[in-house]
């Protein structure tokens, strides 16, 4: 008798267009017995509140559940770089993948399979987006009980191919956010390395957004 596998995948998910592309170009393929999680954090950034709009907004839109923790780190002025955070945002996405496992144990004749899924980009240039980062992160996560694997979706990718891609499976991109240093913490600030990669990214196509 072959076994029934179930795989969950918890989307690391901040509501900007590199993890909202991740959410849609999973379930384009997924099967019956796979689910999507998004999961967001908010660690003291700057654009808490926008983020989770998103977060609410997308979460309604794909039909899919999203789960929220906090953690509270001394974020640099700018908030451009949050040092370890994409370590931060495994470690957590991991510890939340062994209490679902925890909560409702495998059963006899059955198989489960965890996947965390992060937006990180070919042109990514921080030391916690680089593929050799993940490669040796991923031996730790071995070590849970829920063993969950990292993909990176988009990791062959520039930001101006995702922005392509998410135009081409018709999602409202107008809906995402990228602002890391928003004015009054609504209000997009058109400066942050964030910002200007949005710009750069969505070109001439800006005018065309949902």
């Amino acid at each position: 008798m072959s076994k029934v596998t179930k795989i969950t995948n918890v989307v690391l998910f901040s509501g900007g267009i590199d993890s909202v592309v991740v959410v849609a170009k999973q379930l384009q393929f997924q099967r019956d017995y796979e689910e999507t999680i998004l999961f967001f954090v908010s660690y003291g950034q700057f654009a808490v509140r926008k983020e989770l709009e998103a977060v609410k907004f997308f979460s309604n839109y794909f039909h899919l559940d999203y789960t929220a923790t906090t953690v509270l780190l001394p974020i640099p002025p700018n908030g451009d770089y949050v040092p370890f955070r994409n370590g931060m945002l495994l470690s957590l996405a991991a510890a939340y993948c062994d209490c679902l496992l925890l909560n409702n144990p495998v059963k006899k004749g059955e198989e489960r399979e965890f996947y965390i899924l992060i937006g990180s980009t070919w042109d990514d240039v921080y030391p916690d987006s680089q593929p050799n980062f993940f490669s040796n992160f991923q031996p730790a996560l071995h070590a849970t009980y829920s063993k969950p694997v990292i993909r990176l979706p988009l990791i062959g990718h520039t930001k101006r191919e995702i922005v392509k891609l998410g135009l081409e499976l018709d999602i409202p991109l107008g809906h995402t956010w990228s602002c890391t240093n928003p004015i009054n913490g609504v209000i997009p600030c058109r400066a942050c390395k964030s910002c200007k990669e949005r710009s750069n990214a969505l070109g001439r196509e800006r005018k065309t957004i949902k």
